[in-house]
């Protein structure tokens, strides 16, 4: 018996919600509690996607080199929030250890 050819036209929840959350970067973890599908269901959306948008790179390495649209207007709208609580909050937590019998200037 000849298995059915699985269509996938991305209008659905699921597949648009998996390829959404790849483009954030997230992990196939993520997609399969989010989306309820299997990794192989995954893999396939993701590749349909790309080769549909006749992609170079996938979704999460784009994202991962900061070269796709969505994570350049993500890092646009909260790079200065980032960065001010980086600023705000970990030099308090720095703590430099000095060597034995050395004295701090």
């Amino acid at each position: 018996m000849k298995k059915a050819r699985i269509k996938v036209t991305f209008a659905g929840f699921e597949d648009a919600t998996a390829i959404a959350l790849a483009q954030l970067g997230q992990s196939d973890k993520v997609i399969m509690r989010d989306c309820h599908l299997t990794q192989g269901q995954i893999a396939y959306r993701m590749r349909r996607a790309k080769d549909a948008l006749r992609m170079k790179e996938g979704f999460r390495q784009s994202w991962r080199n900061g070269t796709s649209p969505i994570c350049a207007r993500i890092k646009d709208d909260i790079l200065a929030v980032l960065r001010a609580e980086t600023q705000r909050t970990l030099p308090g937590k720095i703590v430099h250890v000095l060597p034995k019998g050395s004295k701090e200037k």
